[in-house]
């Protein structure tokens, strides 16, 4: 129950971000902020060919935080920080040897999502953006789920 709280709370915060981001002016600060985007997401790429998981979590980190800071809202952003960490715990969790394999596919598949998301970003498409986070925090609830039960039955053997 708490993981799908947590993940409404996020869904929630990071949806009303993203309206108020597409809302702003299409001037040179928007254009400069969705190339930082992209310039973030290519790093994560790269990460990700790397297999190096510690840089990919941070690249991901930021591609989240950069949308928090973009809107403005010193408080949501302070919210979504203190998530975030929630999530950072959990792909750490990830990490160790004996989830490293089991997972690593599907939060690939859910990682695929933020380049739904800037290009909705980019295109100034609302309803897009949503769809596509709403999409990518199911996926993200429904392997950790997955995580974090794989990890209470390992610690019960």
């Amino acid at each position: 129950k708490e993981i799908t709280e947590y993940y409404e709370l996020r869904f929630y915060l990071e949806s009303e971000a993203i309206k108020k981001i597409i809302l702003q002016p299409d001037d040179k600060s928007y254009r400069e902020w969705i190339n930082d985007l992209k310039n973030i997401l290519e790093q994560t790429k790269k990460y990700l060919k790397e297999n190096d998981e510690e840089s990919f979590r941070d690249s991901d980190y930021c591609f989240h935080l950069e949308i928090h800071k973009r809107a403005d809202n010193a408080i949501s952003l302070q919210v979504w920080k203190m998530l975030a960490n929630i999530s950072k715990t959990i792909m750490e969790m990830k990490s160790r040897k004996y989830l490293a394999k089991d997972y690593s596919s599907e939060l690939i598949s859910t990682y695929s999502y933020h380049d739904k998301i800037f290009l909705s970003l980019k295109n100034r498409n609302i309803e897009m953006a949503i769809e596509n986070l709403k999409t990518h925090l199911e996926k993200g609830k429904e392997t950790f789920l997955k995580i974090i039960n794989s990890y209470a039955n390992k610690q019960k053997n």
